[in-house]
């Protein structure tokens, strides 16, 4: 079968070492990994030697922390959480890939989310919805947009502001866990365990809070705030 499939034309990745922002050469779309020569591998100076991949570093050590979000609920298993985050392998690299702001947000680490999340854009396309996702060649046609869309660079600009407004459990709703209390707020998400879930914060007055089903509420904000809670209409409206 692969003898009979005719030659497919293979792209060039180039790349120029780890300060760089890599590139795909104009007019080449295809770039198998076999042909990304040069950007294979690099040493990490605690490694005694060993080689790692550059453009594969993945935190894989804080895949229990998001989304299973256990730390929330056991003090053991937050400081697990929290060791395994400050303690990771790849720290902040400029891609989609990497999400340490979502596992700082479900961490409630605010000070982290704020200095780190924008970075996390600084390699990757911003689409003018406000979304981002991974480099990519532009679609010449329509400037802004990218030619081959992917959606895996969402990860940095959704997921941590969506983890920082709401995070829910079957439950229990926590809502604004990893948000300023200093910031005003409105918002409306859905939780397959509340249904609609509109939120209503206004610093040192008020933190409304109206779910389409009924369940216990809490938040993060600290202070003089009433948290307020209320079922919605039948309807969800």
């Amino acid at each position: 079968m692969l003898a009979s499939l005719p030659k497919v034309p293979l792209g060039k990745f180039r790349y120029q070492g780890a300060d760089v922002k890599p590139e795909i050469l104009p007019g080449d779309q295809l770039v198998p990994a076999a042909d990304m020569s040069g950007c294979e591998v690099y040493k990490l100076p605690w490694s005694g030697g060993k080689l790692h991949y550059q453009l594969n570093a993945q935190q894989t050590e804080l895949y229990a922390i998001w989304p299973a979000k256990l730390f929330l609920r056991d003090t053991a298993q937050r400081d697990c959480a929290m060791r395994s985050y400050r303690e990771r392998l790849w720290q902040h690299h400029r891609d989609g890939w990497n999400l340490d702001v979502a596992f700082a947000a479900c961490l409630g680490l605010q000070d982290e989310v704020g200095q780190w999340h924008d970075r996390h854009f600084d390699w990757t396309y911003v689409l003018p919805c406000g979304l981002a996702r991974e480099t990519a060649p532009e679609n010449p046609q329509r400037p802004g947009i990218p030619e081959s869309p992917s959606r895996q660079g969402m990860g940095t600009g959704v997921i941590p502001v969506l983890e920082m407004l709401l995070q829910d459990y079957p439950d229990e709703l926590i809502v604004l866990p990893c948000w300023p209390a200093d910031v005003a707020v409105d918002f409306t998400l859905y939780s397959p365990y509340a249904g609609r879930v509109e939120v209503q914060y206004r610093p040192v007055d008020a933190l409304r809070v109206a779910t389409q089903r009924e369940i216990r509420v809490r938040t993060a904000i600290s202070g003089a705030v009433t948290l307020q809670v209320e079922r919605l209409p039948g309807d969800g409206r």
